[in-house]
């Protein structure tokens, strides 16, 4: 063999042993971009989850404080309606004055609009 053939065959060898090792890397890196693929889609569902709960606590948590606000609310109508009906009963008349006062304020108001 000659000299020039045998730097050939090194070259040959060598460009084929980078070829293969640029194909070693480029599956190496496609692996490591779908371990990182994988890491962050696990990130992405595990945050969701979390956001998922945290909205349905606040959802309990405001029909809880709604429903407890209705009750202190129709408790304090009821107290108000008993404390009128039982004033109406003491001052008959006074309620009827007090009922015409108010009509006809809200008349005069209706009118000028």
């Amino acid at each position: 063999m000659r000299v020039s053939q045998v730097a050939s065959n090194i070259a040959d060898s060598a460009q084929k042993a980078a070829y293969d090792s640029a194909d070693h890397l480029r599956a190496a890196g496609q692996s490591a971009a779908d371990g990182v693929r994988n890491v962050g889609e696990s990130v992405v569902e595990a945050v969701n989850g979390s956001v998922r709960q945290a909205a349905s606590r606040v959802a309990d948590d405001a029909t809880r404080l709604g429903n407890s606000s209705y009750d202190v609310v129709a408790a304090a109508a009821n107290r108000s309606a008993s404390s009128l009906e039982t004033m109406v009963n003491r001052n008959p008349v006074g309620a009827l004055a007090a009922a015409l006062g108010v009509g006809l304020v809200l008349g005069l108001l209706a009118r000028k609009s």
